[in-house]
């Protein structure tokens, strides 16, 4: 069976330190659970709900603590912006890492919602580095619920994700899973937990 990591605590202390020094990037306005306007939200360990901006943009800059500035109209980041990002702004291993953003419409369009957690992952897929077993628990501040509804996905920092079909990896009903970065297909609007490895 699978192995979990417990590092709670360690992304706890990353991303406060983090917070700290860095603050909160430009002229982004977050909203964290309040009603506002935001579709392109983050989320990190021990954060209390989303923090949601209106530009993906935003979102990323949120994400990596001001390290990586994105084009406003911009849709998607590689991992080599946020390995510049990072070597630029001076973060070391224990900063906040970005391991993966899903997004509604197929082709990276629509909302994103982008997982952040203190470490990436270490390619032992043997090991589940991170879970999340419920997307329906996922809203933005529009009232978008992730559930069934992620169209498009890409990961970073050496993870690679298996998106199941049903919630709490449950495999029962029709064993569908589909893992890596994908854009559409059969599991279109269909996940509804995520592992990475």
């Amino acid at each position: 069976m699978f192995g979990i990591r417990n590092s709670v605590l360690a992304g706890a202390v990353a991303v406060a330190a983090l917070t700290t020094l860095a603050g909160p990037t430009g002229a982004a306005v977050a909203t964290s659970g309040d009603g506002g306007g935001g579709k392109h939200c983050t989320v990190r360990p021990n954060q209390r709900g989303p923090v949601c901006f209106d530009t993906f943009a935003q979102a990323i800059a949120d994400a990596t603590n001001g390290a990586v500035r994105l084009p406003a109209g911009a849709r998607t980041v590689t991992q080599r912006q946020l390995d510049a990002g990072a070597r630029a702004a001076g973060l070391g291993a224990n900063a906040a890492t970005v391991v993966a953003v899903v997004y509604n419409d197929a082709n990276f369009g629509g909302h994103s919602f982008t997982f952040v957690k203190d470490h990436g992952c270490d390619g032992d897929w043997g090991t589940v580095e991170f879970e999340e077993g419920n997307l329906r628990y996922f809203y933005d501040n529009t009232g978008f619920n992730w559930g069934d509804e992620i169209g498009s996905a890409q990961e970073y920092a050496g993870c690679h994700g298996i998106y199941y079909e049903n919630s709490w990896f449950n495999t029962r009903k029709s064993g569908r899973t589909v893992e890596g970065a994908w854009s559409g297909g059969w599991m279109d609007d269909e996940a509804s937990s995520i592992r990475w490895v």
